[in-house]
């Protein structure tokens, strides 16, 4: 069913680990979800950055997860990873779908299939459905870094048919870049195919907090102060006035 490498790409587990407790507490409760669609509004929120952040954070729980990339938009995770793309369908046999092991972040990975003839199955719900089923059989969780919401067009799977599918969906905002209009098309989107939309995350890259700027700036003191390094980052995380929001 799967192959297993070992892949150099970085976690993406950010300094401050506390928030990423907070979404996945949010995401994934518990055992009994098995199934969470990460998506966005037009891309560049995030998505597939989250989508491996929580797939990561529930294989240090000791849980089996599959990372299922059925972004067309930007379909990037065999490029992080090393790996290859290949053509795949949603009513292949669960044993013949080329899903990866990644051993250092202990994580399954199937990438977005090569396009193929039979594309038009990932927009029927029932297809989309068989194969939820397939892998729940194998994984106690399915993370879907899904195409933007709202690139409904033929390279693009449909985004809300999958949320629809899943138990719940994460939806990601870039501060200043996602609008209120954006926002309210996407929900409705949602809201049309019965999405359950557990909770959103604002993306701030674009507009990061003191603390993290300062934390980014210790990396540039250079091999032979990682000590040094880290106990600024720890003093200040652990700073009141500098993590104080605003």
């Amino acid at each position: 069913m799967y192959a297993i490498v070992t892949t150099d790409a970085d976690s993406p587990l950010p300094i401050n680990y506390e928030e990423v407790e907070a979404v996945y507490n949010t995401t994934i409760p518990s055992n009994s979800i098995q199934t969470v669609a990460v998506v966005g509004a037009d891309g560049g929120e995030g998505v597939s950055s989250m989508a491996i952040t929580l797939a990561i954070r529930a294989a240090r729980a000791k849980r089996q997860v599959l990372l299922l990339e059925l972004n067309m938009a930007n379909p990037d995770l065999a490029a992080r990873f090393g790996l290859e793309r290949q053509p795949w369908t949603v009513d292949i046999e669960p044993e013949d779908l080329p899903i990866v092991k990644l051993q250092n972040l202990d994580i399954f990975v199937l990438p977005a299939p090569l396009s193929t003839d039979s594309d038009w199955k990932f927009r029927d719900p029932k297809y989309l459905q068989t194969l939820l089923n397939h892998l729940r059989g194998y994984f106690e969780h399915i993370i879907i870094d899904c195409s933007p919401v709202n690139r409904r067009n033929q390279q693009n799977f449909p985004t809300a048919i999958i949320a629809g599918l899943c138990q719940h969906t994460l939806l990601m905002l870039l501060a200043g870049s996602t609008h209120e209009s954006q926002l309210i098309i996407t929900k409705q989107l949602l809201d049309r195919h019965g999405a359950n939309l557990c909770g959103s995350v604002i993306n701030d890259r674009d507009n990061p907090g003191l603390a993290l700027e300062l934390c980014r700036e210790t990396y540039r003191m250079g091999p032979f102060f990682k000590k040094t390094g880290k106990a600024l980052r720890k003093w200040i995380n652990d700073s009141r006035i500098i993590n104080q929001r605003i």
